[in-house]
């Protein structure tokens, strides 16, 4: 008879909404595709964290299904080390969910004055990501950093479409004086690629005191 009544109870409780997460990968031309993505989930199910591998078409598309409400991130990779994407998932589909592939281009610090540069640059780049259905904090872009070398050189991951250089650290003593690639002026205006590096990223400083 308990039986009965708990197996009662169990089909009067309201289903848990579930929803579904969509969008695509976006690569260079001619680049490849990865083959699954990592889809991140805080404090859900049976632990704080829990991975799932997300496999993408051959047309860079990928869908999870019944995924619940909660907070997620969605990386190429390790959550930890690659390029991701966090967000909190209320009450509808997220769609158009966004995942660029960075490539990387070579870069370098250089002094208006010719003398050595000291260390302690952080130069980053930022490209804008679409994402409908999202918490308005989620973020709408995805960034890389760097550091330069005793020498100011670097190696910077940039992504398809338009790329913000900016710098998340500057040491005292030194104002960026110019940033450029190929001629263009990357203070003013992004490092727009529809195609892979071809060129180098000049960062050039002066000192203030």
């Amino acid at each position: 008879m308990k039986l009965l009544i708990f197996a009662a109870v169990l089909l009067q409780l309201p289903a848990i909404p579930t929803f579904k997460i969509s969008g695509h990968v976006t690569t260079f031309p001619g680049f490849p595709l990865p083959q699954n993505l990592t889809l991140r989930t805080y404090g859900q199910g049976s632990g704080p964290m829990n991975l799932k591998s997300v496999p993408v078409r051959a047309d860079g598309t990928f869908e999870i299904i019944g995924a619940a409400l909660g907070e997620y991130s969605i990386s190429l990779g390790d959550p930890f080390r690659s390029p991701s994407r966090n967000f909190f998932l209320r009450d509808a589909d997220v769609t158009d969910f966004e995942i660029k592939v960075p490539t990387p281009v070579a870069g370098r610090i250089v002094s208006a004055d010719g003398q050595a540069i000291a260390g302690g640059f952080v130069v980053s780049a930022t490209t804008p990501v679409t994402a409908t259905n999202v918490n308005r904090a989620a973020r709408k872009t995805m960034a890389n950093r760097t550091s330069p070398d005793a020498a100011g050189n670097f190696i910077l991951a940039v992504f398809p479409g338009d790329n913000i250089i900016g710098f998340d650290q500057v040491p005292d003593g030194y104002t960026v004086a110019s940033v450029t690639y190929d001629g263009m002026d990357l203070q003013h205006s992004p490092l727009r690629l529809n195609a892979a590096p071809a060129s180098t990223v000049v960062v050039t400083v002066t000192r203030t005191k």
